[in-house]
């Protein structure tokens, strides 16, 4: 189980080293959980534990990929040590264990009394290209219920029957850990584990640690000689380049001999133009907490010099001026940035647990729209429109839908950006040093798809976002009539009341300072 904390306090510590030519030493158990997880991981369309559960043919193939890859990699595993005692004083832990298992079991089925969907089509894996390494945290969803009962026993089997692996399996008369400490201590070499335990193991003057999901491949474009740095450049729209290359430190590493002196004092982005209502507020505004997340994220990989702060964004604008000037979350403030966005992304995947045919970005845009018009008093243009629509013609195209449609790509590109700068930021950084809710956040947005397959043109999909309108919001109650149109009754509450008083006193303020948000931009998400 571990020693709670002792890798957060030791990871300072820690150094990043190549397990090119190095021997290698494998805690067995601890590599079976890490392929389930990594196994989960990919089931990115899954919405419960039951889909996103692997086979054990999955399992076993994943654990042999696994470990070609190390020895692709030059290392050489000499032992993988799995246990076959546990001794007696560990029959606590394992009872403890055992409760804890049986609670989460309770608690789940008291969660869902009438069973789960189960659709096969949510079962697909949409594996990274550098799987089976630069590991994902699953979803907390996933994870509701213990592994699979015979997770171990299948890893075991699959390595037995490998020709490449089975001589250097052993069933030990104790904890594999034990046993890796011990191999070490005499022979040196590092051990690959899943918790902290052997970090309090004697292993000889020769002996290290490192973790599994620490573990990951170094990019490499050997026909054009591209370093991951480049490599991860390549894979940027050009809008999020421009960006990217306005940091002097990444200019200087991706420039070739451009003039870095020649920048500006300010940080600009021009951003795709959007056709929306000039009557109406722009269609970017709604996503604009996404984006400032992401013009952060690349704080993390330069040095604080470079850091940027504040960003002005350029959108609809009919007089040349310098922009939307946008605050951005500091290094410090991106775990629960990150958090936050998982949280709002994951109440909508919940949302449509009952309702698959929904398609999930659609809905995130279109929870944006409502969450957001909430906060600011207003009602959502989408709930606008669904109560419009059955008195309109099918074939009428109102300013109104071109603004929603427009409120859709403008969705839909800032989480583009938001993946692609993550991704960059995971592959040229130390993973070692990320905030996990960012690479969290990097596995969920793995779903986004590609323009050509977004269905993000398809201006005709409102309609089947009809069931998620009578979901309230959070101060009003939400009602479908015989016409098919909503009727809101705000609901009376002290908090109610109290948003009320704040907006007022907000009014009576000034509201916010023009140009400049907040830094703190994401409750608007999260609100439920």
């Amino acid at each position: 189980m571990g020693i709670p904390h002792l890798i957060t306090y030791l990871r300072p510590f820690a150094t990043r080293e190549s397990l090119k030519d190095k021997e290698i030493v494998i805690d067995g158990p601890g590599l079976a959980y890490h392929i389930y997880h990594l196994c989960q991981s990919t089931r990115v369309s899954a919405g419960n534990y039951f889909e996103a559960v692997p086979s054990y043919k999955e399992l076993g193939e994943t654990v042999l990929e696994w470990l070609d890859g190390l020895e692709k990699g030059g290392s050489t595993v000499k032992r993988i040590y799995f246990d076959g005692y546990l001794p007696a004083s560990k029959f606590d832990v394992r009872l403890e264990r055992l409760g804890g298992n049986t609670k989460q079991l309770h608690d789940y089925y008291n969660q869902y009394p009438d069973g789960l969907r189960y659709q096969s089509s949510s079962t697909a894996r949409q594996k990274p290209s550098s799987f089976p390494f630069g590991f994902v945290y699953p979803r907390n969803s996933y994870t509701k219920l213990p592994a699979l009962p015979f997770l171990v026993a299948a890893c075991i089997e699959a390595l037995q029957g490998s020709n490449s692996y089975r001589d250097i399996v052993e069933m030990v008369p104790g904890e594999a850990d034990a046993f890796c400490a011990s191999y070490l201590s005499k022979h040196g070499g590092i051990v690959l584990t899943g918790d902290s335990d052997l970090l309090v193991h004697d292993l000889g003057a020769n002996g290290s640690v490192t973790f599994f999901k620490d573990v990951e491949v170094a990019l490499e474009n050997v026909a054009e000689g591209l370093s991951t740095l480049r490599m991860a450049f390549q894979h940027l729209d050009t809008r999020i380049c421009e960006y990217i290359l306005q940091f002097p430190y990444l200019m200087s590493k991706l420039g070739e001999g451009q003039d870095i002196s020649d920048s500006k004092e300010t940080t600009d982005i021009f951003l795709p133009f959007l056709i929306d209502s000039p009557a109406k507020t722009n269609a970017w505004e709604m996503s604009t907490s996404i984006r400032q997340l992401a013009y952060a994220c690349v704080n993390l990989v330069v040095p604080a010099a470079d850091h940027k702060y504040t960003v002005f964004e350029h959108r609809r604008q009919l007089k040349t001026s310098r922009g939307r000037e946008w605050e951005v979350p500091s290094p410090a403030d991106l775990p629960e940035a990150c958090g936050n966005i998982i949280i709002f992304l994951e109440n909508v995947q919940h949302d449509l647990l009952d309702r698959p045919s929904i398609n999930f970005w659609l809905a995130v845009a279109f929870t944006q729209d409502v969450n957001i018009s909430s906060t600011l008093g207003k009602t959502a243009l989408s709930k606008q429109l669904l109560s419009s629509s059955l008195s309109r013609k099918k074939n009428q195209m109102s300013w109104d839908r071109i603004h929603w449609t427009a409120q859709i790509h403008g969705s839909y590109y800032s989480f583009r950006i938001l993946k692609q700068i993550i991704g960059f930021v995971v592959a040229v950084g130390d993973r070692a040093t990320l905030p996990e809710t960012l690479l969290r956040l990097h596995g969920l947005l793995q779903s986004l798809p590609n323009l050509l397959v977004s269905q993000v043109d398809d201006i005709g999909n409102i309609e089947e976002l009809r069931p998620l309108a009578t979901k309230p919001s959070p101060d009003e109650l939400v009602t479908e009539n015989d016409q098919g149109s909503f009727t809101k009754q705000k609901v009376s509450s002290k908090k109610s009341k109290k948003n009320k008083k704040k907006r007022k006193r907000e009014q009576t303020n000034g509201g916010e300072k023009e140009g400049v948000r907040s830094n703190n931009p994401f409750d608007l998400l999260t609100r439920t």
